[in-house]
């Protein structure tokens, strides 16, 4: 509501200051009219009026047709003939050199105050006018086209019909992809952040100002799509259980896979990234990853943090590379090679082993030999 007073108000204000201006202008064009015509009489013009009528109105003609379309060429030409009018006013009135600046002034003002009124119409914050035709053609896409230019300050008519086409043509690549007849049965298919650029018209500048949009429309929904698709986790299908098979919950994975991430951030974080930037990174990503189920764009990434894009770039790559490669498991640390047997001849006991080698003899069936008849009859 303030925003429309002000608008009004600022309206109101254009308008008397253009209606003073006019009349500042009929007054120094009325000046200039009797002093050029009084100058006409007196020598020897057949119609004194075609003086003043050829130079003052031929201002004011060239003006009007640089209002209706810009161009240097007619600009030039009006402010040629005003500085010709001016130096004329000065050149025929009579009296002392102020006079004669005093006679140049009115019609010198009058431009001015008309340079000034079109320096405001050209104002760059000011919206162009939408077509009165397309109104009545197109009386819905209109209303969209027009709350487009509102909402997102596009104040260029050409920039928004741009838009407006690029986001038709990406709609029909994607039914097309999709094998949907229509937009409404394709948008439930396309990835959250895609279908949010679409509906607000935030496009790339390469693709609005290209020399073959149709084909870099094409070729940025693909990439698009190709980056926000989900990266399918290798779920395995069953592993084994102490008696049955029992099937592993995707999400759980998702997560383990993003808490892996944050353990691991140290190590992965990209060279010249700091910890605390490429933290909230990690945090945005896996935020956008749980509400649209596809990987944030690097130039979202960039946008959000607010940081150059070699940097959004890289921890954008990094991430998705770490998600991907899922969790670092470890493998389990085999198990000691069982030890070696007390001893490699059957019967053998621990006692014949503590005895070492200096302990009994055994005999052919491995029983100790007595110690009288180790050494043999003496």
């Amino acid at each position: 509501m303030i925003r429309i007073r002000l608008d009004r108000g600022r309206a109101a204000a254009y308008a008397v200051a253009l209606a003073l201006g006019l009349a500042v202008a009929a007054v120094g064009y009325i000046s200039s009219f009797d002093n050029l015509s009084s100058y006409a009489d007196g020598h020897g013009w057949a119609w004194p009026p075609a003086l003043p009528v050829g130079l003052d109105l031929g201002i004011p003609a060239l003006l009007i047709l640089d209002w209706l379309r810009a161009s240097v060429f007619l600009r030039s030409a009006a402010w040629t003939l005003a500085i010709g009018t001016v130096a004329a006013n000065g050149a025929v009135a009579g009296g002392t050199a102020r006079d004669r600046a005093l006679h140049a002034l009115m019609p010198a003002l009058a431009i001015l105050i008309v340079e000034a009124a079109r320096h405001l119409r050209d104002d760059p914050t000011r919206m162009d006018k939408i077509r009165l035709s397309r109104w009545i053609l197109s009386p819905v896409r209109t209303v969209r086209l027009w709350r487009r230019m509102v909402l997102w300050e596009v104040t260029s008519y050409s920039e928004a019909l741009a838009r407006e086409s690029a986001i038709l043509h990406a709609r029909t690549v994607l039914a097309a992809y999709y094998a949907k007849p229509s937009w409404r049965r394709t948008r439930k298919h396309v990835p959250l952040t895609l279908r949010h650029l679409l509906a607000t018209g935030q496009l790339p500048v390469t693709v609005l100002h290209s020399l073959d949009p149709q084909d870099t429309v094409r070729e940025w929904v693909h990439q698009m799509l190709a980056e926000l698709a989900p990266a399918a986790p290798s779920v395995p299908a069953a592993t084994a259980g102490t008696g049955s098979d029992v099937i592993e919950d995707p999400d759980k994975i998702v997560r383990e896979r993003w808490d892996e991430i944050w353990v691991r951030q140290d190590s992965i974080r990209p060279d010249g990234i700091p910890a605390e930037v490429f933290a909230s990174a990690i945090a945005i990503a896996r935020r956008e990853f749980e509400q649209a189920g596809a990987h944030i764009t690097n130039d979202e990434l960039r946008t959000r943090l607010k940081i150059a894009k070699p940097r959004a770039d890289a921890m954008a790559k990094v991430i998705r590379s770490a998600f991907q490669s899922g969790p670092v498991r470890q493998d389990p640390t085999p198990d000691p090679p069982p030890a070696a047997a007390t001893s490699a001849r059957p019967g053998s006991s621990l006692l014949s082993e503590a005895d070492g080698p200096g302990g009994p003899r055994l005999g052919l069936n491995g029983h100790p030999v007595p110690a009288h008849s180790a050494g043999g009859e003496s």
